[in-house]
Formats: C-alpha cells, structure tokens, sequence
C-alpha cells in the first residue's frame, strides 16, 4: 500500500516539475496535473505489476530481466497514461512523451524503493 502511494505522489510531483525540464510538455492547469497524477501514478502501480506478471508469464525471457524488466514494463504503461491524458497534458512531440514517461518511471522506481 505504501508503494501505490509512493508512486502516485512521484507521478504527481514529477507531472508538476515536467514543464520546467522539457519545453515540449505544457499542462493546461495545476489541478489538471494534480488530478492526472494522483489518478495516473495509481493507475500506473495497479497496471505495472499486473501487466508485468502477465508479460513475465506469457513471454518468459522479460521475467529473466527482473527489476530491468519490470522498469521497461513500467516505463511502456506510463507511456500508455500519457497517451491516454492527451486531453489536460499536451505533448508537442512523440519524443517529448517517451522522455517524460522514462522520467517519471525513474521518479517512481526511487520512490518505490524508498517507500
């Protein structure tokens, strides 16, 4: 439980701090990106770790990676929220949304370990 609440605070702080670092990611408002992290960090732990044990069942060699495995798990379901929160995050560039997504998995792997 710890964990999902780790994760969902380090998708909400980073969804804020995002803009500062890349100039292509611009979020309509503060509640927006509040009410988008909060929901997509959530998200983001329930879906990570179903999805990795699906993945890591049904292809075997990914479960072999292990945290390596589960990070790039991780970092493809973040980049599936974003996709999905077109609507209040606007991306200017496909590879804006890539290194956004990796930044908040990283953002998330600390913050889940720490937790």
């Amino acid at each position: 439980m710890l964990q999902l609440v780790a994760s969902a605070l380090a998708f909400t702080f980073g969804l804020l701090f995002l803009p500062l670092f890349f100039s292509d990611i611009r979020l309509r408002r503060a509640t927006d990106a509040l009410t988008v992290g909060a929901l997509g960090g959530l998200l983001s732990a329930v879906l990570g770790r179903v999805l990795w044990i699906i993945v890591s069942t049904i292809v075997f060699p990914i479960g072999l990676l292990g945290p390596v495995g589960a990070f790039l798990t991780q970092a493809v379901v973040n980049l599936g929220l974003f996709a999905a929160s077109s609507r209040w995050v606007l991306f200017k560039r496909l590879t804006s949304r890539f290194w956004a997504a990796l930044t908040l998995t990283v953002l998330q792997t600390i913050a889940q370990w720490m937790a």
